[in-house]
């Protein structure tokens, strides 16, 4: 207890929105069962396509995806954690080799619902500024989700890079944008 104190602490004293830090908190711990699911489906190519094929076949992912990651990495899954894993994996499975163009009418539509400020540090953006950014890292899940962008400030894109904890960590790690 103790320790969970300790973070409520650090989140009090660094102004961290709690609600906000444990959805986010449980994005990303999220995002690193995806990165393991990927990576081992990358490195065994065989048990990619038999993943694949059971994809194609069964009617349940959720089911389905609950399983895969308990076989690969031994971590037990909400079905509610299930269904947006399975939705990720599939986004894996069609996932194209080539990145989508994107015409700058998106890229103002989605700075306009953030409100013309940076998706990680909250300071403002111009759209000439900006940088669209993958939530989930292209690597994993490519141009296949639709809700999947954000735009962000040049030095966050540079920091966060195919990052899967930028957003977590920018909770508490303030300093060192350049934008105080």
């Amino acid at each position: 207890m103790d320790d969970m104190n300790g973070i409520l602490e650090l989140m009090t004293i660094n102004d961290c929105n709690e609600e906000t830090f444990f959805s986010q908190l449980h994005h990303t711990l999220l995002l690193f069962v995806l990165e393991e699911v990927c990576q081992k489906l990358k490195s065994t190519p065989a048990m990619k396509d038999s993943v694949r094929s059971e994809f194609r076949r069964t009617k349940n992912h959720t089911k389905l995806c609950i399983r895969l990651v308990y076989d690969i990495c031994g971590t037990k899954l909400t079905e509610s954690d299930g269904l947006l894993l399975s939705s990720w994996i599939q986004a894996f499975f069609r996932k194209s080799d080539i990145r989508k163009p994107v015409p700058l009418s998106e890229k103002a539509r989605i700075l306009s619902l953030q409100d013309y400020k940076c998706a990680c540090c909250n300071q403002p953006l111009k759209i000439e500024d900006s940088h669209y950014d993958h939530i989930i890292p292209w690597d994993y899940v490519g141009d296949e989700l639709t809700d999947n962008y954000q735009m962000l400030c040049s030095y966050c894109n540079e920091h966060k890079s195919n990052n899967i904890h930028y957003l977590l960590k920018r909770q508490i790690v303030k300093k060192n944008t350049g934008k105080e």
